[in-house]
């Protein structure tokens, strides 16, 4: 069993909606069997500022190539009052990227409605995000 596990404490923020933006919290696994299953693990922290939604998405690849893997919208980031508490998204999925080739997983975020959603922080300061892969052989 092969496993990679990162944590990541750097601040994003982002105060526009309509877009979607990587969070920071990424891992690279390289698969050594193209039939192994991939295990994903990752906890992502956010915090959504005032009366707003937040969205967070576990993705393979980039942006760009929009392969979702799970999506959490709120409950978990709305907030109805200026609380500028962190929540602990949890996410879980099982892939099976049939590939030997270095495969990249990570979480990004979208503010659906408010003013701004941030990652890995608060207004107490800096919180960590983890993600754990783990290859499972076939």
């Amino acid at each position: 069993m092969q496993v990679v596990n990162v944590a990541y404490n750097t601040g994003i923020a982002l105060n526009a909606t309509g877009s979607a933006v990587e969070t920071g919290l990424a891992a690279t696994i390289t698969p050594k069997s193209n039939t192994s299953k991939i295990i994903i693990l990752a906890n992502q922290n956010i915090q959504v500022s005032g009366a707003g939604w937040g969205q967070i998405v576990l993705r393979k690849g980039t942006i760009a190539s929009n392969t979702i893997m799970a999506i959490m919208s709120s409950p978990e980031g709305y907030t109805a009052t200026t609380d500028e508490s962190v929540n602990t998204i949890p996410m879980c999925y099982e892939d099976s990227p049939a590939t030997t080739s270095a495969t990249r997983y990570f979480c990004s975020m979208e503010l659906l409605s408010g003013s701004a959603i941030y990652s890995q922080t608060s207004t107490s300061g800096a919180s960590v995000s983890t993600m754990t892969l783990m290859e499972i052989a076939q």
